[in-house]
């Protein structure tokens, strides 16, 4: 028998106009709480206003955005923040050294708003613990996600539920899997003339708890129902990993009265934007670099030892510390473009050839994987001039015989008619974004 004081008390449906209202004032609240303590943009602290109020209705989309709180070095405010965030979230259940078994079971148990602090350590200790993590955190994304091991005596198959609003803190950059599902929010460290309140244990718990408990209601007078029906428009230039993740937040935002929408829009375009560079994977970050050398040199053809040599002067890349310091080869630079199905082949330079790589055969991965922005592409450099004459071999295969020849060899005067390079068929299993 259930006791009269266990039961519930009722609370009827927002109005459109009650949830509008209500919305806004939750998100400014929130927004102003984490500036009271933690020095952080304007942009985060949109961003993550609308982050804690998607932990209370998180179960009405079908992602749930990760924050990946990161910085450079220690004492940033990393765990500060990390505190902060868990003070006014769902259900927040927080850790620094859970095993993949132990963090199945947690969120089956109560399906709450994960803070994971010093995920760095976990990502390089036991190989096969930081796999089980990555491996939740990557499936804990969508509602079916799954975790799946073998339990009991009998070892029978069980499929822990994964899917749950989580926070991630740590040193350094996240697993790139991972990263792909999160918005990172970059710290540094205080200047002398930045200051915040003191996060007292104590007061931060009594000054928490109001806002929770607005909270609480906002969520249990349906904003969930009202949140389902509401589509916002992608944001231009995202790739649809990222308008995944914005429109959660989005959502909330144009359920609010004002501007919200407008700021958070604002907002997240200026914090991906931050960090979209450093997130591109490795294969990405080398076609980027393969196209700037293209144009910097104004021609079609590079040979191979003259392109892996302009990789390695360009500044901030990882080019020259390739191979342990020795740079990146000609060798290397194959290898890494053999992923993308593109291979050297022989280019005509003068009187001599040499293994060399057409831009052509670049141009496809290009549109695929690090598209020029609209405004640029219509004014983008153009090749330095047509090949007269192209390999007749295919690039889904490492050339041998055939010979491309420069536009700029003097002694070539035959026009021949480009023919154009079959593209290999490939399935990709991810794109990052």
């Amino acid at each position: 028998m259930i006791k009269p004081e266990e039961v519930e008390p009722y609370l009827p449906p927002m109005t459109l106009l009650e949830a509008s209202r209500a919305t806004g004032e939750m998100l400014e609240e929130c927004r102003i709480w984490i500036r009271r303590y933690i020095v952080v943009s304007e942009e985060q602290a949109v961003i993550m206003a609308a982050w804690i109020l998607h932990t209370y209705v998180f179960d009405a989309f079908e992602v749930t955005p990760y924050l990946f709180i990161s910085s450079p070095e220690k004492g940033s405010g990393k765990s500060t923040l990390l505190r902060i965030l868990k003070a006014v979230s769902c259900r927040a259940r927080s850790s620094s050294g859970m095993s993949g078994a132990a963090l199945a079971r947690v969120v089956e148990a109560s399906c709450p708003t994960l803070f994971l602090d010093e995920i760095d350590a976990q990502m390089n200790g036991n190989k096969e613990t930081a796999e089980n993590i990555r491996g939740i955190l990557n499936s804990g994304y969508e509602p079916e996600g799954v975790y799946t091991r073998c339990v009991g005596k009998d070892f029978a198959v069980k499929d822990f539920p994964t899917f749950c609003p989580k926070c991630l803190a740590g040193i350094g950059e996240l697993w790139d899997t991972v990263s792909d599902r999160s918005i990172i929010i970059e710290m540094r460290r205080k200047l002398p003339g930045e200051t915040v309140e003191p996060d007292r244990k104590v007061a931060v718990k009594a000054a928490a708890a109001p806002i929770k408990a607005r909270l609480e209601e906002w969520a249990a007078r349906g904003a969930a129902e009202l949140l389902r029906s509401i589509h916002p428009t992608p944001i231009s230039g995202f790739n649809p990993r990222q308008n995944d993740i914005a429109e959660v937040l989005l959502a909330i935002a144009q359920l609010a009265e004002g501007e919200w929408s407008q700021r958070l829009t604002q907002g997240l375009k200026v914090v991906c934007k931050a960090t979209r560079a450093s997130e591109a994977s490795i294969g990405v970050t080398l076609l980027s670099d393969i196209r700037a050398v293209f144009d910097e040199r104004k021609t079609d053809t590079v040979s191979s030892k003259v392109m892996s040599g302009c990789l390695c002067e360009i500044e901030g890349r990882p080019w020259a510390e390739w191979s342990h310091g020795r740079g990146l080869s000609a060798n290397n630079l194959a290898r890494q473009l053999k992923e993308f199905g593109i291979y050297p082949l022989k280019v005509r330079f003068g009187d001599s050839t040499a293994q060399g790589y057409r831009r052509e055969d670049f141009e496809n991965d290009w549109s695929r994987y690090c598209p020029l922005p609209i405004a640029q592409t219509g004014t983008a450099e153009q090749p330095a001039s047509s090949l007269n004459e192209t390999a007749l071999s295919s690039r889904n295969a490492p050339p041998s015989v055939p010979v491309a020849k420069s536009a700029s060899n003097p002694h070539e005067h035959k026009s021949v008619p480009p023919v154009p390079a079959q593209n290999k068929v490939r399935t990709v299993s991810e794109v990052r974004i």
